[in-house]
């Protein structure tokens, strides 16, 4: 079987997409699956084992796609692009497709996410989308009619990246022995209410400096370079600024040093997740609700509510994000660093058992662990 998956963008949706993947396998009895998606985020995907084959949506060659046989396609993007290609590939479609008078429409399964998303009609979208109970991965899985039960994202670094991680943490006397947490606590310029404070995320770096001894990596996209900078003028602690111009290669390495991320809801969150990363996520604006945090870490809510979804701006003088007070950051901060995990060996080959917990042994693991035959 041939299932063609196509999710364009933004990069933290696609990253996130690949949560389906392990259920497609599944269901349909480990077919073949090609992705299309915009070049710039070929790199979080490409080296994916459960993807045969990825294409950039620039490179789309409906009729050379089409020559093989396409049993399935699934359109998780409502970009008019992502669906004129969908439209134009196959019959059988699950997500969303253009209709005759090229207007973007879901199919039935996708009716529930097209409502409440962006698309939908306003103001009820935004009503659906607060009282909604479910999850990212939940909603894209009943799209698709998989079970959400393997919803793990998945990220996998290429050995080039782990080696330019170990570089760095060379250059920067980070040891092994480090605690090292990263702040990323910043949004594209466009997202103002998914960006926790200047001086909020200051004086975190000033507690943990001073009473955790960790170190700090300080994470920012282009559009953050002066924020940043600000923001190591501002904090009395010394902050590792990783720069704001890494790119897809660069950033999930970097990324991969941190025990811990403090983290607005941007790509680096879905990066820290695929990664098995503890994680602290400051919501703003968006729907806790969807997001997923596999047990990594704590979602902390604002103390007010911007209200809003699909506004840049939520009309309130102080954004609720920044009703997050720093002694609960630190907090949780303090809770999550006793987090540990189990890795259970069973026993059905019992003369095996012995290579395998010495194969555990020899992991590189930034979390306390344990071992259970069961």
């Amino acid at each position: 079987m041939k299932i063609v998956l196509i999710k364009l963008g933004a990069k933290g949706d696609v990253l996130r997409t690949t949560s389906v993947l392990l259920g497609i396998k599944e269901h349909f009895r480990n077919p073949e699956v090609y992705w299309i998606t915009q070049k710039e985020n070929i790199p979080i995907i490409v080296n994916n084992p459960l993807i045969d084959k990825v294409i950039a949506c620039e490179d789309v060659n409906i009729e050379k796609i089409r020559a093989g046989r396409i049993d399935l396609v699934i359109n998780l993007d409502e970009d008019r692009e992502a669906c004129r290609i969908a439209t134009a590939l196959g019959e059988t479609i699950k997500g969303f497709y253009l209709d005759n008078n090229g207007d973007v429409k879901p199919t039935p399964s996708a009716k529930e996410y097209f409502d409440m998303s962006a698309l939908g009609k306003a103001p009820l979208n935004d009503v659906l989308k607060k009282k909604n109970e479910k999850t990212y991965q939940q909603l894209i899985a009943e799209i698709i009619g998989i079970s959400p039960r393997h919803s793990d994202i998945i990220m996998r670094l290429t050995e080039k990246q782990k080696q330019f991680a170990r570089e760095f943490a060379r250059r920067y006397h980070i040891k092994e022995d480090d605690l090292v947490i990263g702040l990323n606590t910043g949004s594209g310029a466009q997202w103002a209410t998914k960006r926790w404070s200047i001086e909020n995320t200051a004086k975190l770096a000033e507690r943990i400096h001073k009473e955790l001894k960790a170190k700090i990596l300080l994470f920012g996209g282009p559009e953050e370079t002066e924020r940043n900078s600000k923001l190591i003028e501002r904090a009395r602690a010394p902050l590792l600024h990783v720069g704001c111009g890494n790119d897809l290669f660069e950033f999930p390495a970097l990324i991969s040093l941190c025990h811990m991320l403090v983290t607005s809801d941007t790509f680096g969150l879905h990066v820290a997740l695929g990664l098995k990363r503890k994680v602290i996520v400051l919501m703003g604006s968006t729907s806790a609700t969807e997001i997923e945090i596999y047990n990594l870490g704590k979602k902390l809510l604002p103390e007010k509510q911007c209200g809003c979804f699909y506004q840049k701006k939520c009309g309130q003088k102080v954004h609720g994000i920044d009703t997050i007070r720093v002694d609960t950051v630190f907090n949780e901060i303090k809770e999550l660093r006793k987090l540990s995990f189990c890795v259970i060996v069973t026993a059905f080959k019992e003369p095996n058992i012995g290579k395998a917990i010495e194969a555990i042994g020899g992991q590189e693991m930034s979390l306390p662990y344990r071992v259970i035959v069961s």
